[in-house]
Parts: structure tokens; C-alpha cells; sequence
């Protein structure tokens, strides 16, 4: 079905607009990004915004509404590079569940919480459960732009799939090419002292052990994980189109559902 709601974004909305929006769809899209260091070539606000985008994207395919962005989220990790700022997880944790109630009292049952930033998967999931919890007859899903993400992979060069790298510069090369500043991308082979961090896309999805983050500056001086100068905005269209798919499948499994009786 095509949307019949001119603009998706809930901050666009009057109130009027919005008690308009919800006689149509009870499904919302929460971007969560980031605003942290992402080399010296992106932007602060990188997660946020290809977050942001393909939420966007997404909801206009199908008529449902984007919820304003949390733009920022855990990344202490990167507390070294000027710029980026954190949240406590629990301070993420808390800020989802109260935006979710808020929207919950307007009559919106169905969310996806679409997560743009790795380091805030943990506080997310926290969020889910709680929610689940509390809201009973809601459904509550968690997506990940990197797993949804990896459907594009074959488009990439670089054996290291990490941060800041041809992948997310790609995307970025997208979503707004004039923060993008190509001459200064970097190729910066990331090293983990400990050995306990792998950051090659083979080894990531074999790591069996999770053992938080590693502090950004003791793996790379640049910031940057992999070679962000071969990214190309034809790669971006590739991993966004991915992406978009993967959150596209997600809403109409979520429209699917029978949310009076999907789980007892």
C-alpha cells in the first residue's frame, strides 16, 4: 500500500496531522544514532543521520510515521576525539521507554526501535524487554542497521567492516555528500593490543565472547577502522537499498500481525 501521509516525520506534524496519521497506521519508526567521532572525513552526527535516512525512506514506501531521532546514544568509547558526546546506558534505556510511553498514550502499538550505532545495542534490547513488559498488547522490535547492512557486504572491498569505514562512508556519500570531505579519508589498519577485539568482518561474526569496546584511540590514531578512501556513493545506494529492504520486510511483518492476539 503507498502512503497516504504527505510527511512522515512526526516533528512535521501538527497535532491534528498526527491524530490524522494514526487513523491510517499504529506503526512508528524510532531512529537511534549517535553523535560521536567518526574519523577525520564524517560527520559527528554520521549514525544519526544514515539512521534517519533510511527510516525515512522506508516509512514514506509504506505510510507509517518516523518518530524524532535520538540522535545521541553510548559511545564512550570514543570519548578521546573531540566532538563526541555519550549517554550512560541506562540514561538511553530510560529515554526510549519514556518517548515509546509517550507515543503509546497517542495510540501508536507497534514500534521499531532502528538502531543506527553498534554500542547501543545492549541499552536497546534492555529497552524492549521493559517495554514488552509494561506494554503487553504492543509489539516492540529492535533492528539494527549493521546486521541489515550485511545483505550489501558483496559491494565491499575492505576486509574490515568496523567504523567510520568504506561502508559507512558510503552510505554517508549519500545521505548528505557535502559533509563528506574525501580528502582527508584514511586507510588505518585498526590493531587491538589485547587481542581481544577482532574487527575483520570474518572474524566479528565468530566472535563468541563479547567483551564491551575497546577505547577507539588504543586501536587507531585516525579514528577511522578500515579504508574509507575507496567508498563511492554507488556502494552507499547498494547498503542503503539494503537496509531500506530489510526495515521495508520488517514493517509488513510487523502490519501482519494480529497485535490483539499475537502472543498468548
Amino acid at each position: 500500500m503507498r502512503a497516504v501521509i504527505k510527511d512522515v516525520l512526526l516533528e512535521h506534524m501538527s497535532w491534528v496531522d498526527c491524530r490524522a496519521a494514526l487513523e491510517e497506521t499504529d506503526l512508528v519508526i524510532v531512529p537511534i544514532g549517535a553523535v560521536e567521532q567518526h574519523g577525520p572525513h564524517l560527520p559527528l552526527g554520521t549514525d544519526w543521520m544514515n539512521a534517519g535516512y533510511a527510516a525515512v525512506k522506508a516509512a514514506e514506501r509504506f505510510g507509517v510515521v518516523v518518530a524524532p531521532t535520538i540522535k545521541v546514544g553510548v559511545s564512550q568509547n570514543h570519548m578521546d576525539f573531540p566532538g563526541t558526546i555519550t549517554l550512560r546506558p541506562q540514561t538511553l534505556i530510560e529515554l526510549i521507554i519514556d518517548l515509546c510511553r509517550s507515543l503509546a498514550v497517542h495510540g501508536f502499538r507497534r514500534f521499531i526501535l532502528f538502531n543506527g550505532h553498534g554500542g547501543n545495542n545492549a541499552a536497546i534490547d534492555v529497552a524492549v524487554i521493559n517495554l514488552r513488559r509494561e506494554f503487553p498488547k504492543h509489539i516492540f522490535g529492535h533492528a539494527y542497521a549493521g546486521r541489515l547492512k550485511k545483505a550489501a557486504d558483496f559491494c565491499l572491498e575492505d576486509e574490515t567492516k568496523y567504523h567510520a569505514d568504506e561502508g559507512e562512508t558510503s552510505r554517508m556519500l549519500v545521505t548528505a555528500p557535502e559533509l563528506v570531505h574525501m580528502e582527508r579519508a584514511v586507510h588505518e589498519i585498526p590493531k587491538s593490543k589485547s587481542g581481544l577485539y577482532p574487527f575483520k568482518g570474518s572474524d566479528l561474526s565468530t566472535q563468541q565472547v563479547f567483551f564491551g569496546l575497546p577505547r577507539t584511540k588504543t586501536c587507531t590514531q585516525s579514528g577511522v577502522f578500515g579504508n574509507a578512501q575507496i567508498a563511492t556513493s554507488e556502494k552507499g545506494k547498494i547498503i542503503h537499498t539494503a537496509i531500506i529492504d530489510g526495515l521495508c520486510a520488517l514493517i509488513e511483518k510487523m502490519k501482519s500481525v494480529d497485535i490483539d492476539d499475537f502472543d498468548e
